[in-house]
């Protein structure tokens, strides 16, 4: 599955004329703009540690503009911020109705509908009144408008004409050069008072909601309702551990801020640690997980020692991990270094494996052979076999060691009279992988003391060796 379709990053996109794309009014050099690097969007990035998209354009009114953000398809569409300001270049006035009043709403109303960014409006800030250019009077109108405007469509506002650290007498330090434009330091004056009035808790929830709706935890609900469906997790039975690349999760939460931190009871191994899980919580009941993924599910990373997760999302009434997640971690462990792409672990408790289990010994050879003997798929999809565990105490490291022992040998082990563990590169593998078990010891369970046609040896020999299968050894003889 290719999960980089919809990247969610924090990110804030800075639309406006020379103040935002970074003239800084230095015309030693001829007339055309003089443009530095550190402009307030990028002295913004700093002070967020968001990435920052600098779409500013010299020049530009709200007419000019408007025609400048359709013709060069500007993205915002995965913004998480907006911050627009415009009006030094005229166009705008509360006074009467102008053009480039209808443009400016045409611009936010296009901003509304191609993004769920949280959108913020600046009035210009101060420029120096000057008989050769009308650039204060521009603002003057500006100012008036977008303070009007942002009220009655209810859009923030970020008010830089009031700004008590730009005015009259910070001007010739911010504005140096023929104050308007601002300087490397007017930039960042520009960038801390727009920063203190960015509600970076919105951006927090912004990509907590983002997270909800992500690949992973639609994966997570789909699976845990269908596997409820099946019979297969009754109450608060199963328990399923996601193994997600950092690479990902770093989309969703690049700071890795912990909302709260959960023991977990033991040492996990040097492979587990710093790494991502997408865990079922304890007490959960699959049939809840669609309707309230952020109760249900939480998002954990181990932390360097192994013997702390740090909750980044989910648990949301207080809860945590499956007690069954030390057994997780343990088999995640043996498998990634058998398998470094395994990603899944599995538990649940169906039905005919179950039933399978308590009417034979405890042995990995017969249990086996009973599934391979009873449907042509078994031998192909569990070519290493199935491993067996005697009836134990579920939910302790004991039963976690032993899972993870016999993981060396086999992607599928059943906890007699209590259910399955399967392993997988993915959410479909794993539950293929036991669905396939089940199915068979449907077949089995059915069958059983009414068997005529058996799958002769020969046949589970030549499927082993038309697939070029390496098989359990000792199962099926060969003649």
């Amino acid at each position: 599955m290719n999960y980089d379709e919809n990247p969610k990053k924090k990110i804030i996109c800075c639309l406006g004329d020379s103040l935002t794309e970074g003239d800084d009014g230095d015309r030693k050099e001829g007339i055309a703009p003089h443009l530095v690097d550190e402009t307030y969007p990028f002295f913004l990035s700093e002070l967020t540690g968001f990435e920052t998209r600098n779409y500013g354009k010299c020049g530009c009114n709200p007419t000019s503009y408007l025609t400048f953000f359709k013709n060069c398809h500007l993205d915002v569409s995965d913004a998480s911020i907006i911050v627009v300001m415009l009006g030094t270049n005229g166009g705008l006035s509360f006074e009467e109705e102008t053009q480039g009043n209808k443009d400016y709403q045409e611009l936010i109303d296009i901003l509304e509908k191609e993004s769920s960014a949280k959108i913020y409006l600046c009035t210009p800030p101060f420029v120096t009144q000057d008989s050769n250019y009308p650039f204060a009077e521009n603002v003057r109108k500006a100012v008036g408008f977008i303070r009007k405007f942002a009220k009655e469509k209810n859009i923030n506002l970020i008010d830089l004409a009031s700004s008590e650290r730009i005015t009259e007498e910070t001007s010739k330090d911010l504005q140096e050069f023929d104050r308007l434009h601002f300087s490397i330091r007017g930039n960042k004056v520009l960038a801390e008072e727009i920063y203190k009035d960015l509600d970076l808790d919105f951006v927090e929830n912004h990509m907590n909601m983002s997270f909800k709706n992500s690949k992973f935890v639609q994966e997570m609900s789909d699976i845990t309702e269908n596997m409820y469906r099946q019979g297969w997790d009754e109450r608060n039975g199963g328990n399923i551990s996601y193994l997600i690349d950092e690479k990902y999760v770093k989309e969703y939460f690049p700071n890795d801020v912990s909302l709260r931190d959960i023991p977990l009871g033991f040492k996990a191994d040097e492979i587990c640690r710093n790494k991502y899980f997408l865990v079922t919580g304890t007490g959960k009941y699959f049939k809840n997980v669609k309707s309230d993924p952020e109760n249900n599910l939480g998002l954990i990373k181990i932390d360097s020692n192994g013997a702390i997760a740090h909750l980044l999302w989910g648990y949301k009434d207080g809860g945590k991990f499956t007690s069954e997640f030390p057994a997780h971690l343990m088999s995640h462990a043996t498998r990634l270094k058998i398998n470094p792409n395994n990603r899944v672990i599995m538990h649940t408790h169906p039905t005919y494996t179950i039933c399978m289990g308590a009417c034979l010994a405890t042995d990995e050879i017969i249990f086996t052979r009973k599934l391979w003997k009873s449907n042509t798929e078994a031998v192909v999809v569990f070519p290493e076999g199935i491993g067996v565990l005697p009836c134990m105490v579920c939910g302790t490291n004991e039963i976690g060691v032993a899972t993870a022992e016999k993981m060396k040998e086999h992607r599928i082990v059943s906890w007699t009279n209590h259910g399955i563990y399967g392993a997988g590169n993915d959410i479909d593998e794993a539950f293929g992988l036991i669905e396939t078990v089940e199915k068979t010891a449907q077949i089995y369970m059915l069958t059983l003391d009414h068997l005529v046609n058996e799958i002769p040896d020969e046949v589970i020999m030549g499927l082993a060796k038309l697939w070029n299968l390496k098989m359990m050894p000792g199962v099926i003889e060969e003649k």
